[in-house]
């Protein structure tokens, strides 16, 4: 590892601490600190060149090898190199979340351009969608079903019971916004496009360094994705997501094809059986039961802005 480090950045490193399985840190001998990360994929560098344009700052930049590269290998594995951001100790998270997003935000306002696509696009994704909605349909309707044909049921198991309801009301609405969004988009040939960092965990906010961390998973796409990725891989809790998102839209405006195919897609619900784990299923339940309480408070903030 030191060697490869030498030869592909010019570093040299004193100790190379393992910080996980993926992330090491770098500490080298003038006193520089750095961060290396195994990722899943290779980096092209174009989001990265698009932030550099722009004088995009908040993100920690991969450093490019001598040969210019973002992403090389070692082992057969894909590695990234960044600069070290020493971790600062704040436990608000709701602070954290609201910088998280109005700098997303301006992320998004900056990086905004429109692209054409296809005829079959709009139709295709709806299509995705449909599929999607089926499914879980499926899903809810044959636990419901092997829940009635017990004589005793499980904590998790009459907590869903007492919630079918509400998951196939979610899906009922994820279904009107399909169409709205259908009707919406059945003329339409082109797509906004933006920078989205979709990685979203309060150990990649650093509010002191006005940094965010851990930007290996950043594209260009919708900003649909964005705000999807937010709800579907964390939970909040207590924290009023729908009050922290005005950090959001204060900076960055959806348009109303992109409102009803967001909520479209947040609206069905994401539920996970696990046989033989009782306490894992009644935490995804109550999850689940709480991201749809925070996409009705996403649609009415959503509605106030029409």
């Amino acid at each position: 590892m030191r060697d490869l480090l030498k030869q592909l950045y010019n570093i040299e490193p004193k100790a190379l601490i393992k910080c996980s399985d993926k992330v090491y840190q770098i500490k080298c001998n003038d006193n520089a600190c750095y961060s290396l990360k195994y990722v899943d994929h290779f980096d092209d560098g174009k989001v990265c060149e698009k932030l550099e344009a722009l004088h995009i700052d908040y993100f920690t930049m991969p450093i490019k090898t001598l040969q210019r590269t973002i992403t090389p290998t070692y082992n057969d594995k894909v590695i990234r190199l960044t600069p070290w951001i020493q971790e600062e100790y704040l436990e608000a998270k709701d602070i954290k979340l609201k910088y998280y997003l109005s700098r997303i935000g301006e992320v998004h306002q900056k990086t905004t351009f429109t692209s054409n696509v296809s005829v079959s696009f709009y139709k295709e994704t709806a299509a995705y969608i449909e599929e999607q909605q089926q499914q879980c349909l499926q899903i809810l309707d044959k636990m419901m079903e092997d829940i009635e044909r017990l004589d005793y049921k499980s904590p998790s198991q009459w907590y869903y019971t007492l919630n079918y309801t509400k998951f196939i009301k979610s899906l009922d609405q994820s279904k009107e916004h399909l169409n709205r969004f259908k009707e919406l988009t059945k003329d339409k040939s082109t797509i906004r496009q933006v920078v989205t960092h979709q990685n979203f965990d309060y150990n990649h906010i650093f509010i002191s360094k006005d940094k965010i961390i851990s930007n290996e998973k950043m594209q260009i796409c919708s900003p649909v994705f964005e705000i999807k990725s937010l709800f579907e891989h964390s939970y909040f809790g207590a924290i009023d997501l729908s009050g922290c998102l005005k950090e959001y839209f204060a900076k960055f405006q959806f348009e109303d094809y992109e409102v009803e195919w967001l909520l479209a897609l947040l609206y069905i619900p994401y539920i996970k059986f696990y046989p033989g784990n009782d306490f894992k299923n009644l935490t995804n339940i109550m999850q689940s039961v709480f991201m749809v309480k925070s996409v009705d408070e996403l649609c009415q903030e959503l509605q106030k802005k029409e």
